[in-house]
């Protein structure tokens, strides 16, 4: 429902920026990332390993409508 960018992996800025909706993230390492977060609603930002949800790697983000409107 969101898209992003990677703009930094461990530290280093990311030279080939492309618009995402998944990042893989090896064990031990960061990423940071630039959200555009336009489409009103609660996302669920979560791990695709199904048996990490029960460990605690996902939360909600909510976007509200008011704001997102508010960019255009």
């Amino acid at each position: 429902g969101q898209r992003m960018l990677v703009v930094a992996r461990d530290g280093v800025p990311t030279t080939n920026l492309v618009w995402k909706d998944t990042a893989i993230i090896p064990v031990g390492s960061t990423v940071d990332l630039l959200i555009d977060a336009s489409n009103p609603g609660d996302w669920m930002l979560h791990c695709h390993i199904a048996e990490h949800l029960d460990s605690g790697m996902m939360t909600v983000m909510h976007i509200d409508g008011a704001a997102a409107r508010e960019r255009k």
